[in-house]
């Protein structure tokens, strides 16, 4: 019952950091008027491109909010209430994760770890720094640039938020007990059971970073036409296959196609030796 309440609490903690992940992702979008725009000479067409761009935006801003809502037991509370509760909701979630970030037992370190904290960083040591220096130069919201940057900074917080949850998902499958069975006729250590299997969130999430990241490189290698710039891409075919590399293995592993711990070495991590 302990196992299964602590399952419901981390589901629920699961969902609630990914829609403040996307609330965060289309709020901060609202604020970049789609550069593409400007390209279309016709104003029905520059028009038609805005109010679309933008009504996505706020359509998936509020029920990412309502979502959020959703995943808090009795909500945000009446109106009058309903700001201050926001805030200190938004203040709880700061601190816990800055509680979770010390290396421990129950928080191991993982390059989903080291990812989420580069990704956070330079989301703000290195966009908002260019977005203030744009709009000191009096650049327009409506140019390519900014409209770039800002969408880059909305995408680095949904970005934070799904390496965080991997990271909470990977330190629980960690930090889980193992079933140890011994051999009963002395001969040592016979099987060593699995800690916590994946779950179908962690692999989704795995591809989705993985296939967005190799998806980036392919764009970014095609962007000066053929023949194809593979130092361009290099970098994000690189950092895509680390997440599609566990994606697989763990749905592999659910799927019984390979083993989920290995005998000889039962703290190795991904697990490569094959049980077909």
């Amino acid at each position: 019952q302990d196992i299964h309440h602590q399952d419901q609490q981390q589901q629920q903690q699961q969902q609630q950091r990914l829609t403040i992940g996307t609330f965060l992702f289309s709020l901060i979008g609202l604020f970049s008027i789609p550069g593409e725009a400007s390209y279309h000479n016709q104003p029905l067409k520059f028009a038609t491109s805005l109010v679309l761009c933008q009504l996505s935006k706020l359509i998936t801003a509020a029920t990412s909010f309502i979502g959020w809502e959703d995943t808090i037991p009795g909500g945000f509370g009446s109106l009058s209430s309903r700001g201050k509760n926001i805030l200190r909701e938004i203040i709880n979630g700061l601190k816990s994760t800055w509680n979770t970030m010390p290396i421990s037992d129950t928080h191991p370190a993982s390059f989903y770890r080291t990812f989420f904290i580069f990704c956070t960083l330079g989301n703000v040591a290195l966009n908002v720094p260019n977005l203030v220096f744009y709009l000191r130069e009096g650049v327009s919201w409506c140019s390519v640039p900014v409209s770039s940057i800002v969408s880059s900074i909305g995408r680095g917080c949904l970005l934070s938020m799904i390496l965080f949850v991997l990271k909470e998902e990977h330190a629980g499958r960690s930090s889980g007990d193992d079933d140890v069975v011994f051999d009963e006729n002395g001969g040592g250590l016979k099987e060593v059971g699995s800690k916590r299997k994946g779950s179908g969130t962690f692999v989704l999430l795995n591809m989705l970073v993985g296939l967005w990241a190799v998806g980036v490189g392919i764009s970014q290698g095609f962007a000066g036409g053929m023949p194809f710039n593979l130092r361009r891409a290099a970098d994000k075919f690189l950092f895509g296959l680390l997440f599609l590399n566990n994606g697989v293995l763990t749905q592999l592993t659910k799927m019984g196609l390979i083993k989920d711990r290995d005998e000889i070495d039962p703290d190795a991590e991904p697990i490569l030796r094959i049980g077909l």
